[in-house]
């Protein structure tokens, strides 16, 4: 009779070892799923310049990324040419806040069009990808 309480005490500490093998394993594949989704929604933010502007700031911008998808997004900035170098404006200003070191006639033709009509963006990641391809 010991060697049946025996082998029905294997039994119950095998089936015990794997249902906590088996919880575990489901534990760590939620944990996997919900960190792939976390980590799908941020996107890094790489050789971006910070700025006192608050109409320049990234959480402003993000805020404006993230408005209603109900409502036609108004765009933030506007790249142009001023007085021969490149002028970045808050969105429907006449004046520039900063302008880059770069003379615009040095610039292919089709770069020069863009700039003298003026090109918008809607965040200002946009805007520094853009500005990257002048550097």
């Amino acid at each position: 009779m010991n060697k049946k309480l025996t082998d029905k005490g294997k039994i119950f500490v095998l089936s015990l070892f794997i249902s906590l093998l088996v919880g575990t394993l489901i534990i760590i594949s939620f944990e996997a799923m919900f960190k792939k989704g976390e980590s799908e929604k941020e996107i890094p933010i790489s050789d971006t310049h910070y700025t006192k502007n608050i109409m320049l700031s990234q959480e402003n911008s993000e805020i404006a990324e993230s408005n209603s998808p109900n409502l036609l997004p108004s765009p933030l900035f506007t790249v142009k040419e001023y007085k021969g170098v490149i002028g970045i404006y808050n969105f429907g200003e006449s004046t520039p806040f900063e302008t880059e070191n770069l003379f615009v006639n040095n610039l292919p033709e089709k770069d020069r069009e863009i700039l003298k009509n003026g090109r918008d963006f809607y965040s200002y990641r946009e805007m520094v990808e853009f500005l990257k391809d002048y550097e």
